[in-house]
């Protein structure tokens, strides 16, 4: 009886650390990083923000910023398909997806493939 007392104690124990390192893991990641705020300007207001979405926490950016030929570039393509996040954001600017003339990837191509699979690649000039 004894040693089953301390097994179910040593258990609870163990699980009660477990739950506090995923807490403190979660804590962690959603207030020690700095959050991405959708819609906020940088860089004087030539660059916008845009939440494209969300990995557990931690909000998944991209970056709009204006082109001296009254076009815009995009920093990532967002984590959708559709884009819904960036056309919406374009739309706040008076911008349309054919205002784009360069989008710069910043993450492996191989976890991104299905969202931009449907285009071929373009040479930037």
């Amino acid at each position: 009886m004894r040693a089953g007392k301390r097994l179910l104690i040593g258990s609870a124990v163990l699980l009660l650390i477990l739950l506090i390192g995923v807490g403190a893991l979660y804590a962690v990641l959603k207030f020690a990083v700095q959050p991405i705020r959708n819609g906020a300007k940088l860089g004087g207001g030539s660059v916008t923000t845009i939440v494209t979405g969300y990995v557990g926490p931690i909000a998944i950016g991209a970056y709009v910023f204006d082109l001296a030929d009254g076009g815009v570039g995009l920093v990532d393509a967002g984590m959708t398909p559709e884009g819904a996040a960036i056309r919406t954001a374009l739309a706040r600017m008076d911008k349309s997806p054919v205002d784009v003339r360069a989008i710069f990837l910043t993450m492996d191509t191989t976890t991104t493939a299905p969202a931009h699979s449907r285009s071929p690649p373009q040479q930037c000039t």
